[in-house]
């Protein structure tokens, strides 16, 4: 009978830690989220420009931390596959926009084609 009550008892607990658990995570989230969500109804321009800020320097942070990490080869590879995949992004988008639909069709084609050159040309052995 010790053992039902003290397994009973074990579950109750366990019960009312999530249940505890679950209003704190609500609690918190509606500190975090309200005073965000009051900033950017209030002021939209100046919450756009402190996000896009925000994002810019976590952008930075991981730039970073991988260029420290990796070998010139591989940090010239992903810089010219970021900047030939910004290139033909922006470039697919500008002659949708401009209703070029089949010239966006070859930019995306040259896109692809040049990534696939870029690993061709600065493929890097792993070491075993």
């Amino acid at each position: 009978m010790n053992r039902i009550l003290s397994a009973l008892r074990d579950n109750i607990s366990n019960i009312g830690k999530i249940i505890l658990l679950v209003i704190f995570c609500i609690f918190i989230g509606l500190i975090i989220s309200y005073p965000l969500w009051k900033f950017a109804t209030v002021s939209p321009e100046l919450y756009t420009i402190i996000c896009l800020f925000l994002i810019g320097l976590l952008i930075l942070f991981f730039t970073i931390k991988f260029i420290r990490k990796n070998t010139i080869k591989k940090n010239i590879r992903f810089f010219l596959k970021v900047i030939i995949f910004l290139a033909g992004i922006s470039g697919c988008i500008m002659l949708v926009l401009s209703e070029h639909r089949f010239f966006a069709l070859l930019c995306f084609l040259m896109m692809l084609i040049l990534f696939f050159i870029c690993n061709l040309c600065l493929y890097e052995k792993e070491a075993d």
